[in-house]
């Protein structure tokens, strides 16, 4: 279980990262690739959108484990 206060910060990092250009924003998150669990939770907190254009700047491989675990945390 997530706490709140790990949940209010991936929303401020969300916010920050959404300011970004996509391409910056997404090599940054590809650097943290040891945090997976951060990762998803930026993007998740993110608008559809913008995340989509990140995701879509990162290596194709790391993308879809992003969104695999994305769509493992739902279910």
């Amino acid at each position: 279980v997530k706490s709140e206060r790990s949940t209010e910060k991936a929303k401020e990092l969300a916010t920050y990262y959404s300011n970004m250009e996509a391409a910056s924003a997404a090599q940054t998150l590809q650097e943290m690739k040891e945090d997976l669990d951060l990762v998803c939770d930026i993007i998740e907190n993110m608008p559809e959108k913008k995340a989509a254009a990140i995701l879509q700047e990162m290596d194709s491989t790391f993308a879809a484990q992003i969104s695999k675990k994305i769509s493992a945390i739902d279910k």
